[in-house]
């Protein structure tokens, strides 16, 4: 037993909240500032590379996307069965899971040898950053094991409340990425000329296999996993259906997030490759500027799925009026940040004035979102920790899918507002997602008895 483990069904929220989002948002932090770190080295090679990035970058995160999809499932199932006491269905239920994100990763890196670069092409036509994105996303298919199992295994670890060994991880990787690019890149003068883009690639394979060995070394001593039969790993017809039930929804609201990212690109050629890669530098510093929100709201899942487990929905009431209040304060300070620093934060990562121009514009709009990025994230992982996917996946199918599709047809086409016509997609998509989320969340709340029972006035004597 590793020491890490909490049990969220009793003690101060607050300290659990401390305990649990605190080294969650700083591993978020870390994974951030490693694209961030991706970001800024393509620009140094040119716009076209890094426009080239943002493309391949959003397609691989397809694969980023299966293994996120684990992780949730794989913390909501083995969060409940802790909360209920069963440790021998929460180990049967990691064990599955593992053994099912071993077989999902041979499948996805061998549909996403062919399947990338054709999505890439079929999005970006001729462009001269597609190539770039097709021969990135085919390299990055080799670091697939340290995200889809990666994330599996720290699924196991979030369940039991530990989230300080994803951070430790993160922390060195992304550590070791601020060396391994600039080496892989350009090289060593003198001895061997480097891969240029293709060294991002290769030195995220190399960081992201480490993480896998370091956090797969924590889980198996966890208490969970520590006494697992090695036969569990071995996938069974019956319990994978019902963890199916689970990852898929989840992998697929993930999977949307990358379709509204198609649908961007799809809608940014006509602009040319600075306003790609303007919204590659602007999804990058808005996805730092969220780390506190996402790491907040990321500790409600297993709050609830361990709470729900021990039937103590006051405790989720709790947790969630917590989370909110706290997430609006940091959504305050991040909007406050995009108004005085954008232009000297973009600047850092291309010194190209239509790229900067772009981007600031992209997160000055897309500031107005902060409030209901809140309101969508503390819905998700809520219903996610209630075992109920199938909800988030409703709310991100309209968000990111046909929502933002209307919205981009309406401000390009019917209403030509250039490129700043997809920013204003992107905050309408975040403005109507956010009123459904909160309405699902509402009606799942009261059918599984989370909201406080409605009070009865006593008949008159």
């Amino acid at each position: 037993m590793s020491g890490r483990e909490r049990d969220l069904t009793e003690g101060s929220i607050l300290g659990h909240l401390r305990a649990v989002a605190v080294p969650a948002a700083l591993s978020l932090m870390f994974i951030t500032f490693y694209n961030v770190i991706d970001t800024y080295y393509a620009g140094m090679i040119s716009t076209q590379a890094q426009a080239g990035l943002g493309l391949g970058s959003q397609m691989f995160f397809l694969i980023v996307a299966t293994g996120i999809g684990f992780r949730v499932a794989i913390s909501a199932f083995v969060g409940n069965a802790i909360g209920a006491g069963d440790g021998n269905g929460a180990a049967r239920a990691a064990g599955q899971g593992i053994g099912a994100a071993v077989v999902a990763t041979i499948v996805a890196m061998l549909a996403g040898y062919w399947g990338l670069p054709a999505l890439i092409i079929a999005i970006a036509g001729d462009q001269g950053y597609a190539q770039d994105a097709a021969t990135y996303s085919r390299l990055m298919l080799l670091s697939a094991p340290g995200f889809i199992i990666t994330n599996a295994l720290t699924g196991t670890l979030t369940a039991q409340g530990d989230t300080v060994t994803q951070e430790r991880a993160q922390f060195a990787a992304t550590l070791a990425n601020l060396g391994l690019n600039p080496l892989f890149i350009w090289g060593i003068p003198g001895l061997w000329d480097g891969f240029g883009l293709n060294g991002i690639a290769l030195a995220t394979v190399c960081s992201q296999t480490g993480v896998m060995v370091f956090i797969g070394w924590r889980a198996f001593e966890s208490r969970i996993l520590s006494d697992l039969d090695w036969r569990d790993l071995i996938p069974r017809a019956a319990q994978q259906v019902v963890l199916i039930k689970q990852i898929v929804p989840v992998c697929s609201t993930i999977y949307v997030t990358v379709l509204g990212g198609i649908i961007c690109q799809f809608f940014l050629r006509d602009y040319g490759q600075d306003a790609v890669a303007a919204y590659g530098v602007g999804f990058r510093l808005q996805q730092l500027l969220l780390l506190p929100i996402i790491g907040l709201t990321t500790a409600l899942l297993p709050l609830t799925a361990q709470n729900m487990g021990a039937q103590q929905p006051e405790r989720v009431r709790r947790t969630v009026r917590i989370i909110a209040v706290t997430s609006l304060g940091f959504m305050a300070v991040g909007a406050i940040v995009i108004w005085t620093a954008g232009r000297p934060l973009v600047t850092l990562f291309n010194d190209d004035t239509a790229v900067v121009d772009h981007a600031v514009t992209y997160l000055r709009i897309l500031s107005g979102a902060l409030p209901f990025f809140v309101v969508i994230f503390v819905a998700q992982n809520f219903l996610q920790g209630l075992k109920k996917p199938q909800f988030p996946l409703i709310v991100g199918l309209w968000r990111m899918g046909l929502g933002l599709f209307v919205f981009c047809v309406l401000f390009t086409q019917v209403y030509d507002f250039g490129v700043t016509g997809i920013w204003w997609a992107l905050l309408a998509g975040a403005a109507t997602g956010a009123v459904l989320a909160a309405m699902l969340a509402i009606w799942v709340a009261r059918r599984e008895g989370v909201t406080p029972a409605p009070r009865t006035t006593a008949p008159a004597q």
